[in-house]
């Protein structure tokens, strides 16, 4: 839930020298004003924009794009709430609130075949169906639209991104991040990370 952000694999200016960082996907945890726990999340990919979602402790979900602050040279998300210096391994972060380290994840690589299935969003007491294939190919239906797109996987299959290019069912071109919701080792939803706030953010799998 993607507004022009800023493409990574670039040699940045930080700190008044050019350096290199690596794509991944970035976790950690800041501290709200209230001081409790807010888990933050960046995804930086050689190819499409640096996405940041944060969790707070009621697993609320925001994303944000990053974009270059050329006053600190810093990437700036959500108009300046989160500011940070990427290096090869780790993330440097401050909020309004705190200064916070991310640090790089690695965990076992995706398979496209984890996300097929038939899955079920309701809006506004419309039904929407949101159906995956083995392949990563991706349709949502509703009773008047129909929007395509493709899943692929990114950053050493950490993570899985779509982009839908058309807008059939009124929610805006939509690019964004795909994760897996299990229980007891079964797939049970899907939880799109993305700045487009029109979008479901949670598809509930339908047992056939």
């Amino acid at each position: 839930m993607i507004r022009l952000g800023l493409p990574v694999g670039l040699l940045l200016l930080l700190t008044g020298c050019h350096e290199v960082y690596s794509p991944g996907v970035f976790t950690g945890v800041a501290t709200s004003e209230n001081g409790d726990p807010i888990k933050i999340e960046v995804t930086a990919s050689e190819s499409e924009n640096i996405l940041m979602t944060q969790w707070d402790d009621r697993d609320r979900q925001s994303s944000y794009v990053g974009k270059m602050d050329n006053e600190s040279n810093r990437i700036s998300f959500n108009n300046g709430e989160y500011m940070c210096s990427p290096a090869e391994k780790k993330w440097f972060c401050s909020s309004y609130d705190s200064d916070f380290e991310l640090s790089i994840k690695q965990e076992t690589p995706l398979e496209l075949s984890q996300f097929s299935g038939h899955y079920t969003a309701l809006v506004d007491d419309d039904i929407y169906n949101l159906i995956i294939s083995d392949n990563g190919k991706l349709e949502m239906t509703s009773n008047h639209c129909k929007d395509k797109a493709q899943v692929n996987l990114i950053l050493e299959e950490q993570a899985a991104y779509f982009r839908i290019k058309s807008n059939s069912c009124s929610f805006g071109k939509t690019r964004g991040l795909i994760n897996l919701s299990t229980d007891n080792d079964e797939l049970t939803s899907l939880e799109i990370q993305s700045d487009n706030w029109q979008f479901p953010q949670v598809w509930i799998k339908q047992i056939n």
